[in-house]
């Protein structure tokens, strides 16, 4: 594994990953990139999508054009708009 990566860091390391590409990543490029089983990037990527979902986070995984991304979830989305506008601008 990727120096000293562990199986159990495995789900961090692809987050931390994806928070910084504008593009979705495939499961075989995060592989090679983090030296590890296709088949492990795939699992941490399943469980850290339905991890997100199942606790309501204000981020979700999603498996889109062939590669996996990071979203501002949709209820959050509506309110991180809502404060990244300048005062007295609101909708």
């Amino acid at each position: 594994m990727f120096e000293g990566l562990q199986k159990d860091q495995l789900a961090g390391a692809i987050e931390a990953m994806l928070f910084v590409t504008d593009e979705p990543v495939g499961t075989i490029a995060l592989a090679d990139m983090l030296e590890v089983d296709p088949a492990d990037v795939e699992s941490a990527l399943v469980g850290l999508r339905d991890k997100l979902e199942a606790e309501n986070r204000g981020i979700q995984l999603r498996e889109v054009a062939g590669g996996w991304r990071l979203y501002t979830a949709v209820m959050q989305d509506q309110a991180a708009a809502q404060e990244a506008l300048p005062c007295g601008m609101e909708k």
